[in-house]
């Protein structure tokens, strides 16, 4: 009821209008989202321009999301948005793009019953309206089966279309795609992609699998600004089986099958793997674009949640193998994401090839074989002669050729292992084995090595194996005599051991041991009655030095001299006090 006075102050004659409204703000009312437009949507109450403000009690959300779309048909306008207070040009809560303007809050960012206020400033003429309330979110039903065909949803100044659908409980997997948008994906409310509020959030194609993917119903983000619709493509995953699928040759677990571009990146395939399987091996060839692999049992794999992958660069083999214990008989799932325009693959299930070798086979090599050169992962070697084994002081195998950080792996009587996996949505990698022995070296020494059939593997996680040479041998000891024995070494490669043999006759009063001068690095010495030695430990651990036995397969690891003792007579040099 107080009296205001407006004065208007012109630098030159003007003619002008001077118009006041009688409340300080215009109500707005909840809008429920039932249509794209809205149903309680006000117009610009006039074309003169400058500020609109508006006043609303905000209200439980069904989606926990609100809406405020400011839809702008000629001129131009931008939206302000504020909580208890006048809206000004430097609040959080703005949208200022050219033409119409949205501002999506997400359920953290408001609760029912609070005031909030939306200021409109228009361009003299302008025209528009202003709708705030629930996000509109159609109902696309149960997701259909996989020759569903995709649907169109329209884009609001959001930047973004929303909808629902319903995962029904027998659902392997869940196809969405939308080429050119980010995708964006939570379970029983909406995401808000300008909030970096969602669960998963993918570019053009996602595949949702459990145990992310359960019954329910799911809400959509699909976002692409500049865009006035967009096509969808949300139904169930295509689940392939080797006996029901044209051109795949095999059987159910051992089948190669050629893989094409049908407008989404993912394929999967049913594999059934037999009893006492010892490893399964899945490859995939690309002939066009790139393609990498994901394997799990008894539900369906994608990139973050599997039991093993494969993401070689380029044009390589990808390839994933399992062994036991994982390795288990039943259902197994195989998906393979591929891309670039028109992609094509060589999908390949089944047993790995394991090549039979001889213990030694020095002074001639066995080759890694053309057919794996480009291969990523496991290649196979078994030693079946248990024979050729017995009475050797222990075993090498030197690995010429390979990528740097090639593993060599020995696993006695069964198939070694080792897989990197992403678990529970993860995007970092980790990793698990089943081997007995490895080496990243280049080279893997087996002192004292246990006569059996042994399987060699071969792997690399991300670099092709290339033609690398597997040359075996054993340990031949250079034999010094006790009195006088002495050998010149260089060049001696860190990391490997050289053994050296000594006949110790009855009746000696000790013996003495150097390695003198040491020029470069810092070799240590072992010595193991019988046996070759195998660590830097004592065996027993304590006392051989000052002990009058010295049994069969014991071991000391020479630290000290032995006549180093903190007690007179020291040794020349030493003191009661060093």
């Amino acid at each position: 009821d107080d009296l205001w006075y407006v004065e208007v102050h012109a630098d030159a004659d003007v003619d002008c209008t001077l118009t006041a409204d009688d409340a300080y703000a215009r109500p707005l009312t909840w809008d429920d989202g039932e249509t794209q437009a809205g149903d309680d949507a006000v117009a610009a109450p006039d074309n003169l321009g400058g500020d609109y403000l508006f006043q609303l009690p905000s209200q439980t959300s069904a989606w926990g999301a609100w809406r405020h779309v400011l839809t702008v048909t000629s001129g131009e306008a931008d939206l302000y948005v504020q909580k208890n207070a006048y809206p000004t040009d430097s609040t959080t809560w703005r949208s200022t793009n050219p033409g119409s303007d949205a501002v999506v809050l997400g359920a953290s960012d408001f609760a029912a019953n609070q005031t909030w206020y939306l200021r409109v400033h228009a361009s003299p003429g302008a025209a528009w309206s202003l709708v705030s309330g629930d996000l509109y979110v159609p109902d696309l039903g149960p997701l259909g089966p996989d020759d569903a065909a995709p649907v169109s949803l329209p884009v609001g100044p959001e930047g973004s279309a929303w909808f629902r659908t319903t995962i029904p409980a027998d659902t392997l997997a869940w196809r969405l795609a939308s080429a050119g948008a980010t995708l964006h994906v939570t379970k029983g409310a909406a995401p808000v992609p300008s909030r970096g509020r969602y669960e998963v959030r993918e570019a053009d194609a996602s595949l949702l699998v459990p145990t992310y993917l359960t019954s329910g119903q799911y809400v959509v983000a699909v976002e692409r600004a500049g865009v006035s619709s967009v096509t969808v493509d949300s139904r169930r995953q295509r689940i392939r089986v080797a006996s029901a699928e044209p051109g795949a040759v095999g059987d159910d677990f051992a089948f190669t099958a050629t893989l094409a571009d049908d407008g989404f990146p993912w394929v999967t395939w049913r594999v059934d793997v037999p009893v006492d399987q010892i490893a399964w091996q899945v490859a995939v060839t690309p002939l066009s674009g790139t393609a990498d692999v994901y394997v799990r049992k008894g539900d369906v794999p994608n990139a973050t949640r599997n039991d093993g992958l494969s993401e070689a660069p380029g044009a390589l083999v990808d390839t994933v193998t399992q062994v036991p214990p994982n390795l288990t008989n039943g259902t197994w799932y195989v998906s393979v994401r591929a891309a670039g325009p028109g992609w094509s693959c060589r999908l390949t299930s089944g047993n790995p090839e394991i090549t039979d070798v001889a213990f030694v086979n020095d002074p001639v090599p066995v080759g890694n074989g053309a057919a794996h050169e480009a291969q990523v992962g496991w290649r196979y070697f078994r030693v079946p002669d248990i024979a050729s084994q017995v009475g050797t002081l222990g075993w090498i195998l030197d690995l010429e050729g390979a990528p740097a950080g090639t593993e060599i792996a020995l696993r006695r009587n069964a198939v070694p292992g080792r897989w990197v996996y992403r678990a529970n949505g993860a995007t970092s990698t980790s990793q698990s084995s089943r081997v007995d022995v490895t080496a990243t070296s280049g080279f893997l020494e087996r002192p004292n090595h246990e006569a059996d059939i042994w399987y060699i593997g071969i792997y690399h996680p991300t670099a092709a194996l290339g033609p690398f040479a597997l040359r075996t041998r054993t340990f031949q000891p250079t034999t010094l005599a006790m009195n006088g024995g002495a050998v010149t070494v260089s060049d001696q490669v860190s990391g490997r051991w050289r053994y050296y043999k000594v006949i110790v006759p009855p009746g000696g009063l000790g013996w003495d041991l150097a390695l003198d001068p040491v020029t470069s690095g810092k070799p240590r010495m072992v010595i193991r009655r019988d046996i070759l030695p195998a660590s830097y430990g004592d065996i027993p651990s304590t006392g051989i030095n000052e002990g009058t036995q010295w049994a069969s397969t014991w071991q000391w690891a020479v630290g000290n001299d032995l006549t180093n003792r903190p007690y007179a007579p020291y040794v020349q040099g030493q003191s009661a006090d060093n």
